[in-house]
């Protein structure tokens, strides 16, 4: 009877640290994520259909006026939608580092995220509630066209991720 009761202690343990580890957005564990913004959610495959969620604004041209002024950024979800989890970061097209540096509006909804040893380059939510809206400011030190790229999700099986393309188009994996 012994060996039972630590061989499922161990599993449930094992278990429970998986689940916070992503169920709080915090992957400090894994820092190419900040790259890749991979959801690592078993083999879900993608299935290329319109996702219930938006960033925005999507993308941002900042002169020099601009620089280290504060944008207002919202993910939501359509009407009748909800997502339990999220990465937000902004992009130049064709490099795959984080810029800028976001701030919180609600430090119930979303924590800051450490991305190239600087935190704030990414933001994450808190918990895996379900929600509709998400807004934070971001700000950037030089000029030029950003991209905001975000990951969705939905449920562990659904879930969006954005691309760097213009016109935001975005992949949705479905398990």
């Amino acid at each position: 009877m012994k060996p039972r009761v630590i061989i499922f202690i161990y599993l449930g343990g094992s278990i429970l640290h998986f689940v916070k580890c992503y169920s709080n957005g915090n992957f400090d564990n894994d820092p190419d994520i900040c790259q890749t913004m991979e959801v690592r959610h078993s083999n879900f495959q993608p299935q290329n259909t319109e996702p219930p969620f938006k960033v925005d604004p999507d993308n941002i041209t900042v002169d020099l006026l601009d620089v280290g002024k504060p944008f207002d950024v919202t993910l939501k979800a359509d009407s009748g939608e909800t997502f339990k989890g999220f990465m937000l970061e902004a992009r130049k097209p064709g490099n795959p580092t984080p810029q800028g540096i976001f701030s919180l509006l609600d430090p119930n909804l979303s924590r800051l995220q450490q991305c190239d040893g600087i935190n704030g380059k990414a933001v994450t939510q808190t918990n895996n509630q379900r929600k509709t809206e998400v807004k934070v400011k971001w700000n950037v030190s030089e000029i030029g066209v950003y991209f905001f790229r975000a990951t969705f999700i939905k449920s562990y099986g659904i879930f969006t991720h954005s691309s760097l393309q213009k016109d935001s188009s975005s992949e949705i994996f479905l398990g």
